[in-house]
């Protein structure tokens, strides 16, 4: 349905300043969307950040895909950096499988609800 490997952009309204990036890959023969890339803006990291939540909503935008494009089989999955992997799980509610991370079922809605 998608073309492979697609970047998606996160922005304000008037398109101007770009809060995040995530790129996305389809893997049919598993339902799944994998998150090959998720950036947020330098001004929206830490303590200090501008705006909260852009991780989230990044990663909500790939299970509304994965709903999308594989319904109620769909799966999301990531291979975060090590020093994040802790984060993604206590923040984001994500299950290992191995090196990766994943949300499923009932989490991809629920994820969908509270950061859409």
């Amino acid at each position: 349905m998608y073309p492979r490997d697609k970047v998606f952009k996160l922005c304000l309204a008037d398109g101007e300043d770009i809060l995040g990036l995530v790129c996305l890959d389809y893997i049919d023969t598993d339902k799944r969307v994998e998150v090959q890339l998720l950036a947020v803006s330098k001004e929206n990291l830490g303590s200090d950040k501008k705006y909260d939540g852009i991780a989230g909503c990044l990663i909500a935008f790939a299970c509304d895909h994965a709903l999308m494009c594989y319904g109620e089989e769909a799966c999301i999955s990531l291979v975060p950096k090590s020093i994040l992997r802790h984060h993604y799980m206590d923040r984001y509610g994500m299950k290992e499988a191995g090196p990766r991370l994943y949300l499923d079922g009932q989490h991809l809605r629920h994820f969908i609800l509270i950061y859409k």
